[in-house]
C-alpha cells in the first residue's frame, strides 16, 4: 500500500504525562508495518479425553440402575427362596426371636 492508499486514524484525548500534561492533543495515527514474513501454524490435532477414575465410577453407578431398574437380572440382591407358606416362615421368626 503506498501513502496515498492509507487512511491514517484520527485521535483526540488529554495527555496524563510528559510535556503535554494536562493539555487536549489532536491528530492523525499513522503505522507503517513491514511484513517479513508469513507462516501458518501447525493445526494441532486434538487431545483424546483422559479415561480417569470419574469415568470408571460414572459407568459403574449407571449399570447398578439399570440392573436396579430391570429388575435385578444380574442377581445382585439375596433373596429368600420360599418353600413354605408364608405363615409357616413368621411362625419360625417368630420362634427364633424367643
Amino acid at each position: 500500500m503506498s501513502q496515498e492508499q492509507a487512511t491514517p486514524m484520527r485521535f483526540k484525548g488529554v495527555a496524563n504525562d510528559g510535556i503535554f500534561k494536562g493539555k487536549e492533543i489532536e491528530g492523525k495515527l499513522d503505522i507503517k508495518v513491514n511484513v517479513e514474513s508469513v507462516t501458518d501454524k501447525p493445526k494441532e490435532a486434538p487431545k483424546p479425553a483422559p479415561f480417569g477414575w470419574e469415568t470408571i465410577l460414572f459407568a459403574v453407578f449407571c449399570l447398578l440402575v439399570v440392573n436396579q431398574t430391570a429388575g435385578d437380572p444380574a442377581g445382585m440382591r439375596k433373596y429368600k427362596i420360599q418353600q413354605m407358606p408364608v405363615s409357616h416362615q413368621i411362625l419360625q421368626e417368630y420362634e427364633e426371636q424367643q
